[in-house]
C-alpha cells in the first residue's frame, strides 16, 4: 500500500513540472521559459528520480 502511494507521489511531481513547463503564464514576453519555472521544473523531476530510486530500494530489500 505504501508504495503505491509512493508511486502516485512521484507521478504527481512528474505532472507537476510538465504543467510548470508547459503553463504559458511561466514564460517570458520572447518565449523563454521563466527561470522560477525552469528550476522548479528540475527539482520536481530530479525528487521523483530520487523518489523512484527510493522506493525501487525497499523493493529490492523486502525479502520474498
Amino acid at each position: 500500500m505504501l508504495q503505491i502511494i509512493g508511486w502516485l507521489g512521484c507521478l504527481y511531481l512528474v505532472v507537476k513540472a510538465f504543467e510548470l513547463f508547459s503553463a504559458s503564464k511561466h514564460r517570458a514576453e520572447e518565449g523563454s521559459w521563466d527561470t522560477a519555472a525552469m528550476v522548479g521544473g528540475a527539482i520536481a523531476l530530479v525528487g521523483a528520480f530520487f523518489f523512484l530510486m527510493l522506493i525501487n530500494g525497499q523493493v529490492d530489500a523486502a525479502p520474498y
